[in-house]
């Protein structure tokens, strides 16, 4: 229940705000506005996140395709 009351927590600080907020590395707040959340299959349907800088890129696939499952 903890995990989904905190989720529940960061849902409602980004719609309240309209964005999203995070500290980088130097220790400074960045942010990217988010005036609305996505639904799950707008988010699905967006293209691939460019992962050129990862060593080992995780395809966006991996994120979603237990989905495919729960729907059989």
């Amino acid at each position: 229940m903890g995990d989904c009351q905190m989720t529940n927590q960061i849902i409602l600080a980004i719609e309240k705000v309209k964005a999203v907020r995070w500290m980088t590395a130097k220790g400074k707040v960045s942010s990217k506005p988010m005036p609305r959340l996505k639904t799950v299959e707008e988010v699905i349907n967006d293209p691939e996140p460019d992962q050129s800088w990862m060593d080992t890129p995780i395809p966006k696939l991996k994120f979603h395709e237990w989905l495919q499952y729960s729907k059989k």
